[in-house]
């Protein structure tokens, strides 16, 4: 494969419970192991915790953030990219995205969820992680946990 797979997390930009912390340091590290790129909309909430991990095992990450929002941990993104508000960010960070994954998550998510859709990504949500997680939307895949996702990822990975 030439290019690495882009994989988007969606979550709380804010408030992440211990549930979602563990498994966005699970995603970090799995993302890592396979070569794969983590791509970020915020650098703190649910996402620093898939940062840190990520870079603990040599991952490769992106982040995509409005112009007011600087990183308080550098050292856990690779690359940044800067948007002038959160429409514009959600668009870029739809278009880089090859699929994405959802760890609870509010109102942004939801409308980064509607970017990617309109892309045509897919996106998988880890069901009983709050927020938008607990409704139902057809457009969407519901996993039951994230090694469901992990298995899913594998086959994309395989068949493209």
């Amino acid at each position: 494969m030439n290019k690495k797979l882009s994989i988007c997390l969606l979550g709380f930009a804010k408030h992440c419970d211990k549930h979602n912390q563990k498994l966005a340091e699970s995603l970090g590290k799995r993302i890592a192991k396979l070569d794969l790129k983590l791509l970020v909309g915020s650098s703190i909430g649910t996402f620093a915790y898939a940062l840190k991990s990520c870079k603990q095992h040599n991952g490769y990450t992106t982040a995509i953030l409005q112009e007011q929002h600087i990183p308080s941990k550098p050292e856990l993104i690779d690359f940044c990219e800067y948007c002038k508000n959160a429409q514009d960010k959600h668009q870029l960070i739809a278009k880089k995205a090859d699929l994405a994954v959802v760890i609870g998550g509010a109102i942004g998510t939801q409308h980064l969820i509607e970017h990617l859709l309109k892309q045509n990504k897919p996106v998988f949500v880890i069901t009983h992680t709050s927020g938008i997680c607990d409704f139902n939307d057809p457009r969407l895949t519901y996993l039951d946990n994230i090694d469901e996702f992990y298995n899913v990822l594998d086959e994309f990975i395989k068949f493209g």
